[in-house]
This record gives structure tokens, C-alpha cells and sequence, in this order.
């Protein structure tokens, strides 16, 4: 998408990147199990200073923090420098005004994988308000990634997991994610509140369940804005699953509703398994516009009212008819 062309020359290759908030996915030789990612964020302003009073800080090297770490009551910034390396978790309840940033690595090496979800790497549970995550990076939390229960601003950060069960984001009402990088192996994004804006994502969509998932039990959210996601490899095809979809609804919880959803400029540079997983017993209805997706089948499990509207779908460059669809799904065709 972004359109660099890498120049070859003994055996370097060159590419020139001419802005931030780049995160590009480089395959040598066509070896999908050890890529290279580049990530280039924009430059750090408003560097916060280790003696200030509202700012916990770390520094480079290595902090081990433990499980549920949680910062003390006058903290406005958690700062987590380049070159830091800081073990463990960190939890708030109800806190407002808080912003996590930095260059620097948040990690659960060293610790077990946790069923409690307040073990997520970052979880800001409660209704807090004015939430930033920006900048840095998370590997192998215990449970998941960066979870916020209140209105949170995520942003230029990079997430990296293997095991099963591992979300990658997930926010409350107004929440917004941008220019960010998802490897996880379970629902990458979690849309389930309202005016959720996803804008800007690359995403290495492992071997478990969707990239945007509605719902496992009874969640209802309308009118989340999504646009330019670029998937950059499916481990999905290669293990054969049948949840894995770009979208997906995952509980059969009759009554509930997704509506107003609009999934805008999303393309895959690889082969994907299939475009939706919807497997529910009551309503959604959402708007899919200028996707460009290499090898896909539908898997889509109707229930009561759920519909998904094409327009102007084109396979191999040419435009199609409703006729050369298949015809037994409830999805309407224009």
C-alpha cells in the first residue's frame, strides 16, 4: 500500500521511507516464519523527566514489576523509555487522565499465562476517561494485550504473542486505535462499544479466531468506524480453521444487535481463509466498502436478520452479478 520498491544491491536491500507511522512486513525469500518487521514511529515529543512527581518512569534496562503493578494515585504518565524492558502487568480501576507512552517494551516473560483478565499486559478497568497508550510495545503478555474498559487513545503501538487465547485491543465508548501492529493469536480487535474509530492497522492474523470480533457473550455495540487495515499474512489458511474470519461474531446469544458498522479500505497482501465467521442467533448489519482480498471464501452462518450488503464486488478485476453468487445465504446483492 505504501507503494516502496526495495533496491537489491550486495546483497543489501534499500529502502528509503519518506515518512512516520510506517509498519512494514519484509519476507526474505519467501520464509513466512522468520519475517522481518520494521516499524518507524513518529519522534517522541513531550519526553516527560524521571523526577517529576506525576510521572512514573522507566528508564533503559530492566524493571520487574510484577502482576497487577499499579501506579500510585498522583501518577498522570506511566513512561516507558527506548531501550526498557518492564516485566509484568499493569492494572487501574476507575482512573481518569492516565497516559502509558513511550519507545520501550512491555513484557510477561518470566511469568505463567494467567486466566484472570486483570493479568493483561496493560488492563485500565472501570469507566476512566482521557486513556493514551501510545508508542510501545507489548510481547507475551499473561493474559492480553492492552484491554481498557473506560474511552481510551491507543496509538503507534506494536503487539507480538503466540499463545491461543491472547486478545490484542479492545477499548469502551469512544475509544479510537490507530497506526498500530497486531501478531496475537485470538480476536486481534474486540468491537464491543459503541463509536469504536480503527484506523491505520497491519496485522499478522494468526491461527485462532477473527480480526474484529462482535461478540462471545451477548456484547451489542453500533456505529465503529474501520478503515485501512492491511493483512500481511493469514496463518489461518495454513491450519485449516473455520473462526478465523476478518469478521466474526462467535456467541449465540439470541436478541442481541451490531448495526451501523462501517469496514472501509481493507486489503490483504497474502492469501486469506475467509472473510466472515458469523455464527449467531439474532441481528447484525454492517457496510464493507473498497475491500481488496487475495483468495477468500465465505463462511457465514445466518441467523435471525443477520445481512451483509455487497456492492460492486469484483472477483479476478471483473464485476460479478448477484446470479454467479451463491444463492443460499441471506446476504442482499446490488
Amino acid at each position: 500500500r505504501y507503494g516502496y520498491k526495495a533496491t537489491i544491491s550486495g546483497g543489501k536491500a534499500l529502502v528509503t521511507v519518506n515518512a512516520n507511522s510506517k509498519y512494514i512486513y519484509c519476507l526474505i525469500d519467501g520464509n513466512v516464519m522468520d519475517p522481518l518487521f520494521l516499524f518507524i514511529d513518529p519522534l517522541e515529543t513531550n519526553i516527560p523527566t524521571a523526577s517529576s512527581a506525576t510521572v512514573k518512569y522507566f528508564g533503559p534496562g530492566i524493571h520487574d514489576i510484577g502482576l497487577k503493578w499499579t501506579p500510585a494515585s498522583g501518577i498522570t504518565q506511566i513512561y516507558i523509555a527506548g531501550g526498557a524492558l518492564v516485566k509484568g502487568t499493569i492494572y487501574t480501576n476507575n482512573r481518569s487522565n492516565l497516559k502509558i507512552h513511550g519507545r520501550g517494551i512491555i513484557s510477561g516473560e518470566g511469568y505463567d499465562f494467567q486466566s484472570d483478565l486483570s493479568n493483561s499486559a496493560i488492563y485500565l478497568n472501570g469507566s476512566g476517561t482521557e486513556q493514551v497508550i501510545e508508542g510501545i510495545t507489548s510481547m507475551k503478555p499473561c493474559k492480553y494485550h492492552l484491554i481498557s474498559r473506560g474511552t481510551l487513545a491507543t496509538s503507534n503501538v506494536k503487539c507480538f504473542s503466540f499463545n491461543t487465547t491472547t486478545d490484542g485491543w479492545g477499548g469502551g465508548i469512544n475509544s479510537t486505535l490507530s497506526n498500530s501492529f497486531f501478531k496475537c493469536n485470538d480476536d486481534v480487535t474486540k468491537l464491543y462499544s459503541d463509536n469504536m474509530k480503527i484506523k491505520d492497522i497491519v496485522c499478522y492474523h494468526q491461527t485462532n479466531t477473527p480480526i474484529f470480533e462482535f461478540g462471545w457473550s451477548g456484547q451489542t455495540a453500533k456505529n465503529c468506524l474501520v478503515e485501512r487495515l492491511d493483512i500481511v499474512e493469514d496463518r489461518h489458511v495454513a491450519a485449516g480453521g473455520d473462526n478465523g474470519g476478518i469478521i466474526g461474531w462467535a456467541g449465540a446469544d439470541a436478541g442481541k444487535t451490531h448495526s451501523g458498522h462501517i469496514f472501509r479500505d481493507i486489503r490483504s497482501d497474502c492469501e486469506v481463509n475467509f472473510l466472515f465467521h458469523i455464527h449467531v442467533n439474532n441481528s447484525c448489519s454492517f457496510t464493507c466498502e473498497n475491500w481488496n482480498i487475495k483468495s477468500t471464501r465465505l463462511n457465514s452462518t445466518s441467523g435471525n436478520g443477520t445481512k451483509v450488503a455487497f456492492n460492486c464486488v469484483k472477483i479476478d478485476g471483473k464485476y460479478i452479478t448477484k446470479d454467479e453468487m451463491n444463492s443460499n445465504t441471506s446476504a442482499a446483492y446490488t
